[in-house]
């Protein structure tokens, strides 16, 4: 049975949902949820420390799990929040990588991205030794992985190339950031202390994982389904002009 957010949270506040939770969709539905279950599971004063917040896409497993680990020092909940959690890719999720790197890049959200972009070459199989042997002027098997053609085009991935060479970005620690446990942790369970919150913009809903976590009811996703076709429904469509015009009232 799937939740909506208004559920979800109840669920979390009354202490009968899981203890641990997937969101992914629309980045600003998305972190608007995650503040949202901080405000309930954390006072602000005692947030310095019963809250740790990482980067899944730099900070290794093994950091997160000593901080789910690690008792809170106040009495209550302790709340870790991975962001741009990068344990529901895979291979086959190729070309929506691809399309959501160029959107984002076009959108002006570089730094995202550039980390998305990383993602995208892990999964590939890329090596550290790879990546620093790409030039921008030479992005040909850049411009061949997004699958992109077109002087402009070329000129977009030349650009993004350039920005993450001068971000100095790492594959080696993306790929640290793999060696989760999640389904360990899934059967084992959380210590009685920890919510877990995961975050993405984009997932792979074919994977093991994901169908694990929906199997638990430890998932939500925020943003605009499709059809089939890959159309919006007309409801969804006026659902979320609605809510667009409630934010910026």
């Amino acid at each position: 049975m799937k939740r909506d957010l208004t559920a979800a949270i109840a669920a979390i506040k009354d202490g009968k949902g899981p203890p641990l939770l997937l969101l992914f969709g629309d980045d600003f539905q998305v972190q608007e949820a995650g503040k949202t279950i901080l405000d309930v599971l954390v006072p602000e004063d005692q947030r310095g420390f019963n809250f740790e917040r990482f980067d899944g896409r730099s900070t290794p497993w093994d950091q997160v799990e000593l901080s789910l680990m690690t008792p809170p020092f106040f009495p209550g909940k302790k709340m870790v929040w991975v962001e741009n959690a990068p344990y529901f890719f895979s291979r086959e999720q190729k070309g929506e990588l691809s399309e959501q790197v160029l959107q984002l890049w076009n959108e002006g959200k570089k730094e995202d991205a550039a980390k998305l972009l990383i993602d995208l070459l892990v999964v590939e199989g890329w090596s550290q030794d790879q990546w620093e042997r790409l030039e921008a002027a030479s992005a040909g098997p850049l411009v061949e992985l997004l699958d992109i053609d077109g002087r402009e085009a070329r000129e977009e991935a030349e650009a993004l190339l350039a920005y993450c060479k001068s971000r100095g970005m790492d594959l080696n620690r993306r790929k640290e950031a793999e060696g989760h446990r999640l389904f360990e942790l899934l059967d084992q369970g959380l210590p009685e202390w920890d919510f877990l919150l995961l975050t993405a913009l984009q997932v792979d809903r074919r994977t093991r994982l994901y169908k694990r976590f929906e199997e638990t009811d430890a998932v939500l996703f925020l943003g605009l389904e499709r059809d089939r076709t890959g159309k919006l429904s007309r409801d969804q469509l006026v659902n979320f002009i609605n809510q667009q015009l409630r934010q910026a009232a």
